[in-house]
């Protein structure tokens, strides 16, 4: 009996000490996935500042040079009474605000289960279509729910699920969409290469699918028109001209001539046979108007998100959206591990893993590179791209 005791005892001892090292090796474990998970929110708070910083240097620069470009948008002081309902950078002005902000999201109060500590950041995010929109909509619903990205399916709703500003901004007076801006915790600005943005458009929305057909049916006449002009500039048939590849209605190559056409006619545009009026005011308005006209699909990231008068907390980039949405989850929710939350972004489409521009599809001729280079000066030189 004593024996059996004395080896149960022993067996008891071992397997305390087995749990022991066990123990040890886990908590070793856990401090050194701490650590790392520490050391890599670390390197992504200084990349966004690096993106930061180079943003403010652009912003001063393009306020220095006003007229390089059709964006030169004068920068005029918001106590400016002359100027302040048509410029190209006011941010409460009635007449354009719906559709500047018609990519705007907003949200706050989230309390996840798995947190320490409940997060009662607000938050605004500018996402242009075309930079990871769907998948960072539900990622921002997936939080907002509690869920994972994977269970927030798209049945035609996705985007009337978040409260969008341009929806609260027809309910403000005054200043009030200003101030609802400037009051929210954290401000977040999602991006793309601007040509990518253009190519992503084109391939999304003029595919012959039936459901694209009412951009077919809008802006097919306008393609094609652009082709013949094209066509005719060059001294060739339309025939010569790129064909538009299989699935697709229109080759990129006339789709981009159409977006230039218009984007053209601005007087100060880079390019532009028009020289800019003896009425900066008028240019203004031309500009908004042109904006404004314009499928939210290809409008301009600097006049849909206004990068230099909206101080954002973090900029998210389409090409390294899955660390970005780790400094989101970390920052603006307060997840302590963001890259292992079940709110991580989705995986980006294939399509996007591949630079399009370098596919037989995507490529432009040299003579078109440079006009877009010009045309889409500010949008590259603001968020670091080149082309």
């Amino acid at each position: 009996f004593q024996l059996k005791k004395i080896q149960r005892d022993y067996d008891s001892y071992l397997a305390d000490i087995v749990e022991a090292e066990r123990r040890e090796t886990r908590e070793k474990s856990e401090n050194e996935s701490t650590k790392n998970s520490i050391d890599k929110i670390q390197k992504l708070i200084n990349r966004n500042q690096s993106r930061k910083a180079h943003l403010l240097k652009v912003c001063q620069e393009m306020q220095q040079s006003l007229t390089q470009s059709y964006r030169f948008g004068r920068f005029y002081a918001k106590s400016d009474p002359e100027n302040i309902n048509s410029s190209y950078f006011n941010i409460n002005d009635k007449k354009y605000c719906n559709e500047r902000y018609h990519g705007w999201y907003y949200g706050g109060g989230y309390y996840p289960k798995h947190n320490k500590a409940p997060s009662n950041n607000t938050w605004l995010m500018c996402t242009p279509p075309k930079s990871g929109t769907t998948n960072w909509q539900r990622t921002l619903i997936s939080l907002e729910k509690d869920k994972s990205p994977e269970m927030i399916q798209d049945h035609g709703h996705l985007y009337s699920i978040l409260p969008r500003m341009d929806g609260y901004n027809v309910k403000t007076e005054g200043n009030g969409t200003e101030k609802f801006i400037k009051d929210r915790d954290f401000k977040i600005l999602a991006v793309r290469h601007p040509v990518e943005r253009l190519f992503s458009a084109w391939h999304d929305k003029f595919g012959k699918d039936p459901h694209r057909g009412k951009y077919i049916n809008k802006y097919g006449s306008r393609i094609l028109a652009a082709r013949r002009k094209a066509a005719e500039r060059d001294g060739i048939s339309e025939e010569d001209r790129p064909k538009a590849p299989e699935g697709m209605a229109y080759s990129f190559q006339d789709f981009i001539e159409y977006w230039l056409g218009v984007v053209e006619q601005v007087p100060g545009t880079p390019g532009s046979t028009k020289n800019p009026s003896s009425s900066s005011l008028s240019d203004d308005l031309q500009l908004n108007i042109l904006m404004n006209g314009f499928n939210h699909h290809w409008r301009l990231m600097n006049w849909q998100c206004l990068p230099c008068l909206i101080n954002y907390d973090i900029i998210a980039k389409q090409d390294t959206i899955d660390t970005d949405c780790e400094l989101v989850l970390h920052q603006v929710f307060e997840i302590e591990k963001p890259e292992e939350s079940r709110h991580r972004i989705l995986p980006r489409y294939d399509s996007h893993v591949v630079n399009p521009l370098d596919t037989e599809i995507g490529r432009l001729n040299e003579m078109t590179k440079e006009r877009l280079r010009r045309a889409l000066y500010w949008d590259l030189k603001l968020f670091d791209y080149h082309y």
